[in-house]
């Protein structure tokens, strides 16, 4: 009996472990979108990088963006889905 409770504790355990350590592609840029979100580093982004930021915020919020070339296009340079 106390082997079948040591061996129940011991699966508890790993399961436990492996599921904490396990991060989604999702929460990784949601993460960094937080990081980079502060005014300094919005401040010094050229407009390209911010269209990627957008496009990666927006991402995170479950739409799909692409983002286009910026030429004549009336500013227009995210597409959102």
């Amino acid at each position: 009996m106390i082997w079948a409770m040591a061996l129940l504790l011991i699966v508890f355990l790993i399961g436990f472990v492996m599921k904490g350590s396990h991060v989604t592609p999702e929460e990784i840029r949601t993460e960094r979108i937080k990081q980079s979100a502060t005014r300094s580093n919005l401040e010094v982004m050229d407009p390209r990088e911010f269209e990627y930021f957008v496009a990666d915020f927006f991402r995170s919020l479950g739409y799909k963006a692409q983002v286009i070339s910026g030429s004549n296009d009336g500013g227009k340079d995210i597409i959102l889905h």
